[in-house]
């Protein structure tokens, strides 16, 4: 049995004839592949430039208060964009974001 470390990850399998071969992905290759696939999902979904800075705030667990702050919009305008982008990307609420996300 091989000894995953720590920050590791399997990353991918492919049979080769009789032979698995993997790769490991240490959490910042994981986390780039990661954020790669998310930028797709939300540029096909067609979200504007707005409501995919909100979404990405969301996703990081920041408040309505904070990315009101932060973008320098009300919180009233970034609730607009949540749910602008949520219906768009099929999310019902910001919980559900990474399991569309991902």
């Amino acid at each position: 049995m091989q000894v995953v470390q720590r920050g590791d990850f399997v990353g991918l399998v492919r049979q080769e004839g009789d032979e698995l071969t993997f790769w490991r992905l240490n959490e910042e290759c994981l986390d780039r592949l990661v954020s790669a696939r998310r930028r797709m999902k939300l540029r096909r979904a067609g979200l504007t430039s707005r409501e995919w800075q909100v979404v990405d705030l969301l996703l990081l667990g920041s408040s309505h208060r904070e990315i009101g702050r932060q973008l320098d919009i009300s919180v009233r305008t970034v609730r607009f964009h949540q749910r602008n982008g949520l219906g768009k990307l099929g999310a019902e609420t910001r919980a559900d974001l990474p399991r569309v996300l991902l």
